[in-house]
């Protein structure tokens, strides 16, 4: 395996594909410094520790993309087919390219995660004033579960651009990258929707406790507060074992794992919480595994003619 990383790698530095994506990826770093430095001019509490989970859905795009230009090129010019005249196996040709996509992944990670925190945080910081915003102990684990989610991407792209040899694969694994991203912030917004409604018949200004004007529901004439109101069920909750079914889907899936670290609020598989970090790297390595698995498996029995 050795030799098939050494020739990925040396190829790897003269792809104009890998240098565009590393370049795109430190433009986008820079324009969320950019964003947060506006922020702060204006007096908006702001950190750039906000920002530093941003790059997992924009691997969701670049990964599979650069897995199948990169990848496929090999069935064009018969270059498989030559590795294993030459005495390599399936299992090793197909191992060796997913450590070069995860490779790749961490590369463009470390050059977002570069520009982010060396020009946001002297410029920015990382917002240790307000207390609502991320900081390092919440911050770090995440980045930490991000590297096995990284690699359930990688797995993924793989399984796509060595089982698919069609021209259009780059564009397939585009379009299955932006659905897999939609399809996430879809389920993100059916698991967070309550089983439970307020039950009202208008909305009010009441006083609180402390004097304020705040909203109130009126049922039967009778005023409450969000907390005190009646409730009723929501038609549009998902009941169990869709609810949970769905959840796990979400978790396991490299497209819901990347949303998760992004946006931080997809319900776990039991509860209205979102997994903690290591939860989510557990079920990243599983996708991967799975993946792997499968991708072996059909890449062993595949006609590479």
């Amino acid at each position: 395996m050795t030799n098939l990383l050494s020739a990925h790698f040396a190829r790897l530095w003269r792809s104009a594909w890998f240098w565009v994506g590393s370049v795109a990826m430190a433009w986008i770093a820079w324009r969320s410094v950019e964003g947060a430095r506006t922020l702060a001019n204006y007096g908006e509490p702001v950190s750039i520790l906000s920002y530093a989970l941003n790059f997992v859905l924009v691997l969701l795009i670049a990964l599979p993309v650069f897995a199948a230009v990169f990848l496929n090129a090999d069935y064009y010019y018969g270059v498989i087919r030559n590795k294993l005249t030459v005495g390599q196996r399936r299992g090793a040709v197909y191992l060796s390219d997913l450590i070069l996509v995860a490779s790749v992944g961490l590369i463009y990670t470390g050059v977002y995660l570069g520009v982010l925190l060396g020009f946001g945080l002297p410029q920015v910081g990382a917002g240790e004033r307000f207390p609502l915003l991320p900081g390092w102990g919440e911050v770090a684990p995440k980045l930490a579960a991000s590297l096995a989610v990284i690699l359930a991407i990688g797995a993924m792209s793989v399984l796509l651009a060595r089982l698919m040899t069609h021209r259009a694969v780059p564009l397939a694994a585009l379009g299955l990258a932006l659905a897999l991203i939609f399809a996430a912030r879809t389920a993100d917004q059916m698991l967070l929707t309550p089983a439970e409604v307020p039950s009202y018949d208008e909305i009010v200004p009441i006083m609180d406790e402390s004097g304020r004007t705040v909203k109130g529901y009126r049922k039967d004439g009778v005023d409450y507060t969000l907390e005190d109101c009646p409730t009723e069920p929501n038609p549009e909750y998902m009941g169990e074992p869709l609810h949970a079914a769905l959840a796990f889907a979400q978790n396991f899936s490299p497209a819901g794992q990347a949303y998760q670290l992004y946006s931080d609020t997809v319900s776990g598989p039991v509860s209205a919480l979102p997994p903690p970090p290591g939860v989510l790297a557990g079920f990243a390595l599983g996708f991967t595994a799975a993946a792997t698995g499968l991708g072996l498996a059909v890449f062993q029995r595949k006609d590479l003619k």
